[in-house]
């Protein structure tokens, strides 16, 4: 029961992050940019990762997963960042949570 409640605090946890990313963005993009903020999100999280990596001695994946990480990469990790980054130049951030709270409803599961 205890790990479920540590499961359950820290889903809660990075929800509670995650909800500050597109007001983080949208007063970062005044002071640095589109391209800047979109694309130092991905750096600062690269960097981290690496580091976990790295400290857990991680092995490297195979070219058929490089290849699956590298069509994620180019959705999740460049593209979302610098679409949200642009987004938030032109709307209210109140939009940009209406569709992000919507993006899980637009996964097509394939058993479907």
């Amino acid at each position: 029961m205890e790990r479920d409640k540590l499961g359950f605090l820290l889903g809660l946890v990075g929800v509670m992050c995650f909800s500050l990313t597109l007001p983080a963005t949208s007063i970062a993009v005044a002071y640095f940019g589109t391209t800047v903020v979109g694309l130092g999100r991905t750096v600062i999280a690269a960097i981290l990762v690496a580091i976990i990596l790295i400290v857990r001695k991680e092995k490297l994946p195979s070219i058929r997963q490089f290849k699956s990480i590298l069509i994620v990469a180019l959705g999740a990790v460049l593209g979302f960042p610098l679409l949200t980054s642009w987004a938030m130049e032109f709307l209210p951030v109140s939009h940009g949570a209406v569709e992000v709270a919507l993006l899980p409803l637009a996964a097509v599961h394939p058993h479907c």
